[in-house]
């Protein structure tokens, strides 16, 4: 995804792309699990763009490190 290679600035001022990553993870049909190549001590500003309606209809496999664990949890509570 265009996000996992940015610079740690452009990823810090917009937290909404980072996000829109992840959703299409869950959109696209061809995706069926997702590694995080990226944590993050900002990983909590993504919660409010994440597409719950959408990761709720295609639950995947998620593998990750560091913050990653905070949208991680996230999901799991709020989706499933």
């Amino acid at each position: 995804m265009p996000t996992a290679r940015m610079s740690p600035d452009d990823l810090y001022k917009n937290p909404q792309i980072r996000a829109d990553d992840i959703n299409k993870c869950f959109e696209y049909e061809s995706i069926d699990d997702i590694i995080t190549s990226i944590g993050g001590y900002e990983s909590v500003r993504i919660l409010p763009f994440l597409d719950t309606k959408t990761i709720q209809k295609k639950p995947e496999f998620i593998m990750g490190f560091s913050d990653a664990t905070t949208f991680i949890t996230y999901l799991n509570q709020w989706v499933w």
